[in-house]
């Protein structure tokens, strides 16, 4: 063909087939389904004309198919199946329980459940191995067992009760005391790396962190610096606990209250009207804070508990207090809500949230929630 034909036949448009289009730079790289999951298959230009478009490939019978109906024509050998991803990582008479690997899957012939590839390649039952009667050579770290401990040997597995107890294939496998790591290295149980627990979202784990979580009751909480720190998922900075444990924002925390009589309020007293401190003025330990959350409407009163009632309504407490012979002159005052003693104190707090009661203070004892 002449120049002059060719450069005709170039500006000519070309009316390709079906799933077909034109190329300047025909594909010749990974195109047919002969050599489409092939790496070995060089890439070059071809000559500009149609080919199959780009998301098919050329069947033998010249269609252009998708890939996944390309014809499997692998003859694998006896005991052995094609597999179009497996892990490189094959299990052989030398290492018939290798660890994972990272490395990409691949295609190829792969031996069938219960069978390892020997040094020939041949898939053979383990028992069968040639090579069962040979020295074994294992790794520093390992060692030859008959039984190879199939139980709580990993890190993964460590002290896993759940984990069956079985014999494995003869083979090498960590020394006693050792386990295998993720990577497949023998090491001490406390080089093992740490499993964190999983969190909820906009939460973290933590080893060590004070038990006063932020809630949607109380979004500030009291330092609790007589209580030990604790471990386990905390609300990340900028969200508190909400009711069923979620980690939220402040502002989407439920308005909703629990018990008839209440309202939410973005700002509530810190020493909330109750059926112990009614008729008693305000001490100065109770400061003058915003506190969100659920509280009893105006003229209501909350009991021990927790309920809210009119003041009419509030249990009357007697005390019987017996007069001892010469009697001390003691007397001990009440604060915003009285502490009379441990439990009252205790019982009160527990109607404010999740929180402990403690009567502190020297000469004026006043109740404290934390």
């Amino acid at each position: 063909m002449s120049l002059l034909h060719m450069a005709i036949s170039v500006l000519t448009p070309v009316d390709c087939g079906q799933d077909m289009q034109y190329y300047e730079c025909t594909p010749s790289c990974k195109n047919t389904c002969e050599n489409f999951s092939n790496p070995e298959a060089k890439c070059q230009c071809g000559p500009p004309g149609c080919f199959c478009r780009k998301d098919m490939v050329k069947r033998a019978d010249g269609k252009c198919v998708f890939a996944s109906q390309c014809p499997v024509k692998a003859i694998c050998r006896a005991n052995a199946k094609f597999s179009l991803c497996e892990s490189p990582c094959r299990p052989t008479c030398e290492n018939p329980a290798p660890a994972p690997c990272n490395q990409p899957c691949v295609a190829g012939c792969f031996c069938q459940p219960g069978f390892v590839e020997d040094v020939d390649g041949i898939c053979v039952q383990f028992r069968n191995c040639s090579n069962m009667l040979r020295p074994v050579s294992c790794k520093p770290d390992e060692q030859y067992y008959e039984c190879p401990p199939t139980c709580n040997n990993t890190c993964e597995h460590l002290n896993e009760p759940r984990v069956k107890c079985q014999c494995g294939p003869p083979g090498c496998f960590c020394k006693k005391g050792l386990v295998k790591g993720p990577d497949g290295k023998c090491v001490l149980p406390s080089q093992c790396p740490v499993k964190l627990p999983v969190c909820r979202e906009n939460a973290q784990f933590s080893k060590c962190a004070p038990p006063c979580r932020p809630t949607c009751q109380n979004p500030y909480p009291a330092p609790c610096a007589e209580m030990l720190c604790v471990p386990g998922c905390f609300c990340k900075p900028g969200f508190v606990e909400d009711s069923d444990g979620k980690c939220v924002h402040l502002e989407h925390c439920s308005k909703n209250c629990r018990h008839p009589g209440e309202e939410f309020q973005e700002c509530g007293k810190s020493c909330p009207d109750t059926c112990e401190n009614k008729g008693h003025p305000l001490s100065k330990s109770c400061p003058y804070r915003c506190n969100r959350g659920c509280f009893c409407k105006e003229g209501l009163y909350r009991t021990k508990e927790g309920t809210c009632v009119p003041l009419k309504d509030c249990p009357v407490e007697v005390t019987t207090v017996p007069t001892p012979k010469n009697p001390p002159a003691v007397k001990l005052p009440d604060d915003c809500h009285g502490c009379p003693d441990r439990s009252a104190c205790d019982v009160f707090c527990k109607t404010m949230g999740v929180y402990t009661g403690l009567c502190t203070g020297e000469g004026h004892l006043h109740c404290r929630c934390t």
